[in-house]
């Protein structure tokens, strides 16, 4: 995970530094067009993990076999409705709508049609994706990612090495970079599961097909306002502002994909086991997971995003060469994010587990939706770009609370008793974190050159106050138990 979020970082500067922040930001308002149409994919792609992972934990066969041969056919013509939508309406909003230097048309158009095929791409590659993190291949998992990052790296060489137009060039390797790696996704799946390929003796479930597309049609509206808060902050700021905007928002962009590889990557772990237990009946063990694993997710990144909030700016402006304004102020905004919704991957699992989400995706759906109309109201009041962070903020908060509700209602968890189990232990650890960065703030206000040491300090003090308040007795002994295993070997 470390290695993967250095070279993502990494990359995503050179490739900023040698575009310029004017094209880094055309390139991905651009691309941004084509993602905005992929709520269609993301509904059907929880649907294709979760009924995965049920047909796993319940030892059925042939219904994951039926349900990987579902799946694969609907996102199929779920890139197809794709291609269609964007050689229509988003070829309209690109004609009549996005700000950008229209001596670019040429490299724009470029753009366009390539991101269009590296997402049909994306898009039929999601069950051979859900059928890995199904069957927790995850050292196999962390591979393929290790391998994604370094065909980056070649594309950063090749991009300083060839003289031709940087834009066009970027988007050329970008989408040849997606076919390499979903080749290698579709054959280590083909020879690794075998039996899963041996659709040709059954025929198609039409019922499985109605199942699916009921459950991911739930989905479909959830996911829609998900993509409208990532995508459509991107088209508002350039309604605003202008590509040198969207260059500031990319970069944050970045820094979030970058960091939320950690918290995926738990929540990966942990979101087969829950709709397994699920499956076999385990409630008490589904429940067990569910609190284990919203705990774990927000203490790992508190330790990871604290100290990166605190030196932000020192941090950027070592990374990049060129730091586009706003950056700093939309990438503190950007972690707050991240730490709220780590919470929340745990319950929204639990939740899908059940297959009750009508009513979830309806209520919870409409007030992410409201992110969108809110943002575009308080640009026009307060004409600040950060605003539209400030309302991401708000209602990831409200959206926390609302999935409690619906996570009661469906596996009937004490809200009490998850308030007590979690944020208690999160407002002490905050609340005593913030105490001692205040303190060593004042010790070391004056001693500009000891920026690592302060921060060293800060994260001893973290690490303190998780272990005391964050983790249970019960892990604090097995933790104790393995350290003392290694000391005396």
């Amino acid at each position: 995970m470390v290695l993967v979020m250095i070279v993502t970082l990494y990359t995503s500067r050179v490739v900023l530094n040698v575009l310029g922040i004017e094209e880094y930001g055309i390139y991905n308002v651009v691309g941004g067009i084509v993602v905005l149409f992929t709520f269609l994919n993301s509904a059907m792609a929880s649907a294709t993990q979760r009924f995965l992972a049920f047909d796993i934990g319940a030892e059925n066969h042939n219904s994951l076999v039926r349900t990987f041969i579902s799946v694969l056919i609907i996102h199929i013509v779920i890139g197809l409705v794709i291609i269609l939508l964007c050689e229509t309406v988003g070829i309209w909003y690109l004609q009549e709508k996005l700000q950008f230097p229209r001596e670019k048309i040429s490299s724009v158009k470029f753009i366009f049609q390539l991101s269009i095929l590296s997402v049909f791409i994306s898009v039929v590659q999601v069950p051979f994706h859900s059928l890995i993190i199904a069957y927790e291949r995850m050292k196999v998992y962390a591979y393929l990612g290790i391998f994604e990052v370094v065909l980056k790296l070649l594309i950063v060489y090749l991009l300083t090495y060839f003289s031709m137009d940087k834009l066009k060039l970027y988007s050329l390797l970008t989408t040849l970079s997606t076919a390499v790696v979903f080749l290698v996704y579709a054959i280590y799946c083909r020879v690794q599961f075998a039996a899963v390929f041996s659709f040709r003796r059954l025929s198609l479930d039409f019922k499985k097909f109605k199942i699916l597309l009921s459950y991911s049609g739930w989905n479909l509206f959830g996911n829609l306002a998900a993509m409208s808060r990532v995508q459509g902050h991107n088209l508002l700021l350039n309604d605003f502002y202008g590509p040198k905007v969207n260059a500031a928002y990319s970069v944050t962009l970045q820094v979030q994909n970058a960091l939320n590889l950690f918290v995926n990557n738990i929540q990966l772990a942990i979101s087969p086991q829950i709709i397994k237990k699920y499956a076999q009946n385990d409630i008490s063990n589904v429940l067990k997971l569910i609190f284990q694993g919203a705990r774990y997710c927000f203490f790992m990144m508190f330790l990871l995003l604290v100290p990166i909030y605190v030196n932000m700016e020192y941090i950027l402006k070592k990374w990049l060469v060129l730091v586009p304004e706003y950056t700093v102020n939309f990438s503190r905004l950007c972690l707050i994010i991240i730490l709220i919704d780590s919470l929340s991957g745990p319950i929204m699992t639990g939740i899908q587990a059940t297959g009750k989400i009508k009513k979830y995706q309806m209520l919870v759906g409409l007030l992410l939706f409201f992110n969108l109309p809110l943002s575009y109201f308080l640009l026009l009041i307060f004409k600040e770009p950060i605003v539209v962070f400030c309302t991401s903020i708000t209602i990831s908060v409200l959206a926390l609370f609302f999935r409690l509700y619906f996570l009661k209602s469906t596996l009937n968890v004490s809200i009490f008793s998850f308030c007590k189990d979690l944020f208690i232990r999160i407002f002490l650890t905050i609340l005593l974190t913030l105490a001692a960065g205040y303190f060593l703030n004042t010790f070391f206000a004056e001693k500009s050159g000891l920026r690592v040491l302060y921060t060293i300090c800060l994260i001893f003090c973290m690490i303190v106050n998780v272990l005391i308040f964050a983790m249970k007795k019960e892990e604090k002994n097995t933790i104790m138990k393995k350290i003392n295993k290694v000391r005396y070997e």
